[in-house]
């Protein structure tokens, strides 16, 4: 998504998606936060199954621990797995009456580097 929003060209550099957050990665916040999010509908013809919807903890034993999210999703096509990779969990609050988030990004070098 980063590479999207810098060239006029852009690539698609890997299969999943990853996020970046901040506190330590549980499983159970996940388990239970993702499949609303999986049910928000959008007019693009991606449709997510939270049915199968895996967790799995990634990078053990390392100072940044993780997760990744396993799911099918459909491309008004036959379905296929999507990764999405957390390097941490937290809780999100919507925050309506608030400015504007402020995002955090990798660098250039290491969305590249990924």
């Amino acid at each position: 998504m980063l590479m999207m929003s810098w060239f006029d060209d852009p690539h698609r550099g890997t299969r999943g998606l990853d996020l970046l957050g901040f506190g330590d990665p549980e499983l159970d916040p996940m388990l239970k936060t993702f499949p609303d999010i999986l049910a928000q509908q959008a007019d693009d013809g991606v449709t997510f199954d939270a049915e199968t919807l895996r967790v799995d903890r990634i990078r053990e034993g390392v100072e940044y621990g993780g997760l990744r999210l396993r799911m099918v999703a459909s491309i008004s096509a036959p379905a296929s797995t999507l990764r999405l990779t957390s390097v941490s969990a937290m809780h999100l609050c919507p925050m309506l009456d608030f400015p504007a988030l402020r995002l955090r990004a990798y660098a250039r070098e290491t969305v590249v580097a990924d």
